[in-house]
């Protein structure tokens, strides 16, 4: 049992860090770099307090920065190959 719940604990911590990053990808977007990962890490503390799992700030920061190489790598740095949302917008403004 206490095997299960650890393999269902590091999965929680690593989803919780995919979806604090994406939470200050998306809101916080003027901040940057040491604030932006302060941020995240402070969305993630809260929601594992709130699930009840324990964690170390040293993990939690390992499990974000990896979240964050993801989501970059995902997100960011793939081409758009059709027309972007932005672009459909400011065309239908100046019909």
């Amino acid at each position: 049992k206490q095997l299960a719940t650890k393999y269902i604990n590091d999965d929680t911590k690593r989803a919780i860090a995919r979806v604090a990053v994406q939470f200050v990808e998306q809101v916080w977007v003027t901040l940057h770099g040491a604030d932006k990962l302060a941020k995240a890490l402070e969305t993630a503390e809260t929601l594992l307090k709130k699930k009840g799992i324990d964690f170390d700030a040293e993990e939690m920061q390992i499990l974000i920065e990896a979240a964050v190489a993801e989501f970059n790598n995902t997100f960011k740095l793939t081409p758009l190959t059709a027309e972007s949302t932005a672009d459909a917008v400011r065309r239908v403004e100046m019909e």
